[in-house]
């Protein structure tokens, strides 16, 4: 048998190729370390990134619907995407409140009173219809009780209807009846059969005074008691007519001590003036509905009232007019 020949030895490669795999080696070493240079410095910051390199400008990131709103004046104002992540913020840094720079209406002040200065004002308007309550407007606090049972009863667009066995009280009382005042209210008769006492202020055995209807003289009248006594004598201004179920009329009873004369002022107009006799001062409550005698309440008012007003001075004619005029509005 021939034996097999031997295996011939590798080619050597030639100084041509040797070359060209050095060349490839070292354009890949270079490639590289070029590579993980740019990744270093993309890292860093130091260049921009491919959109921007290719001139592309990127586009705004539409804010978040899931990240909470601050709560702001206005829906516009908290739909508002916050420039920054702390939110907006004034120049020392403060979070502005949610009314600074909101572009609003100043709120209408109340009207004015047409006569300024009461002591107590019950306006039986409607606003406080469900309340426990007579609000006093004047500002004084004095703020009236309802009783009766029922209550007196509260219209939604103003007024206090009474049924002849109620009334609305002061805590104390209101007004220095020996020195000058006046009283005033807007009131409508259901009827016109019985005395009734639209205000007076109590004392200790009667009214000081009265300003009511006359059932007999068939008139309103400004009454004034003499003395604090159940048998005492009265000064009386009264109407020039009588009045009429069902219809509002306006009063203003004036006390002016400096003349010692009482008037009456009826829609405005002076109807009766007549001198004051006596000193009666008293201290009891003020009182919307009735009067006093003795230990017991009369001349319970059927009818409903508004705008009530007490002042610790005389008013004049024309103030009287003016209230008169605000009522009719």
């Amino acid at each position: 048998l021939t034996p097999p020949a031997p295996a011939a030895p590798p080619a050597r490669a030639s100084s041509r190729d040797r070359m060209r795999g050095r060349r490839i080696t070292q354009a890949a070493a270079v490639v590289g370390v070029c590579s993980a240079a740019m990744a270093f410095a993309y890292a860093q910051g130091l260049v921009p990134n491919l959109s921007e390199l290719a001139g592309e400008v990127p586009s705004e990131k539409a804010p978040s619907t899931s990240q909470p709103r601050d709560p702001g004046p206005s829906e516009s104002d908290r739909g508002t995407p916050s420039p920054s992540p702390s939110g907006s913020k004034g120049d020392d840094g403060k979070k502005p409140p949610p009314d600074e720079g909101r572009d609003r209406k100043p709120s209408s002040p109340p009207p004015a009173p047409a006569v300024k200065g009461a002591a107590l004002e019950w306006l039986f308007d409607g606003k406080d219809a469900d309340g426990p309550v007579a609000k006093d407007s004047s500002g004084n606090g004095r703020n009236g009780t309802p009783k009766g049972d029922p209550l007196p009863k509260p219209l939604a667009g103003g007024g206090l209807v009474f049924a002849g066995q109620q009334s609305v009280t002061s805590r104390g009382p209101v007004l220095d009846t020996d020195r000058s005042f006046s009283v005033s209210a807007r009131v409508k008769l259901n009827s016109t059969d019985e005395y009734q006492t639209v205000a007076s202020q109590d004392g200790t055995e009667i009214s000081s005074f009265q300003l009511q209807y006359d059932a007999v003289e068939k008139r309103w009248e400004m009454r004034m008691h003499r003395t604090d006594s159940k048998t005492s004598r009265a000064d009386e201004a009264e109407s020039d007519d009588a009045p009429r179920a069902g219809r509002w009329t306006s009063l203003t009873g004036v006390y002016d001590a400096g003349d010692e004369r009482i008037r009456l002022y009826v829609d405005g107009e002076l109807e009766g003036s007549v001198h004051r006799d006596g000193d009666n001062s008293t201290e009891g409550e003020f009182a919307v509905g009735r009067a006093q005698l003795g230990d017991g309440f009369i001349r319970g008012l059927d009818g409903t009232v508004s705008e009530v007003r007490a002042f610790p001075r005389a008013l004049t004619g024309k103030e009287a007019a003016r209230l008169a005029e605000d009522g009719d509005g």
